[in-house]
């Protein structure tokens, strides 16, 4: 009787483990809506339907940290912090992932440590409208993202509150951007 239990009480810890390895592959789903790649290329991005970011050092394929947005992500930019910003930054990060989402807001995480802050950092919003692209200009110094209510918006960067400009009397949703 007492093997038996045994038994019965190892098949029950494995039926666990396997629930709990697939609850935990659960938060993040094969639906893959964008990647970015680190300045030095040695960590991927990747933003998930389900509302997960994961960060991926590339040279071996590993998850290396994983973090639950609040709105689901629809667009990802990797971005250097000007040297003056990166010293006063609490985690002393030089880069962070850009997070644009379905809601119209954009937030900045540390890379690669996405799960080492509390809350992201909310950059900029554009009106419930969702962000389809996100991209730096040439220098770094702006912010330029665009949304599905055919507005284009330029702002500095990191301070992306501010805008400095518009661009404005598109005829159809912008999908992606380029800087030349």
């Amino acid at each position: 009787a007492a093997a038996e239990a045994g038994a019965a009480s190892a098949a029950a810890a494995d039926e666990a483990g396997a629930e709990d390895e697939a609850a935990a592959g659960a938060d993040v789903d094969t639906n893959i809506v964008a990647v970015v790649l680190s300045a030095d290329g040695a960590t991927a991005v990747t933003a998930h339907n389900s509302k997960t970011l994961c960060v991926w050092r590339v040279a071996d394929g590993a998850c290396v940290a994983r973090r639950r947005m609040p709105k689901k992500p629809s667009s990802l930019l990797s971005a250097r912090l000007p040297a003056a910003q990166a010293a006063v930054e609490p985690l002393a990060v030089t880069e962070v992932v850009l997070v644009g989402d379905k809601t119209g807001d954009v937030h900045a995480l540390p890379l690669p440590q996405v799960d080492a802050v509390a809350a992201p950092a909310l950059l900029l919003g554009h009106t419930a409208s969702v962000i389809t692209a996100l991209v730096p200009s040439t220098d770094g110094a702006l912010l330029v993202s665009a949304d599905r209510d055919e507005k284009v918006r330029v702002s500095p960067f990191p301070s992306a509150h501010c805008v400095t400009a518009y661009c404005l009397g598109l005829t159809s949703f912008v999908t992606s951007l380029a800087v030349m």
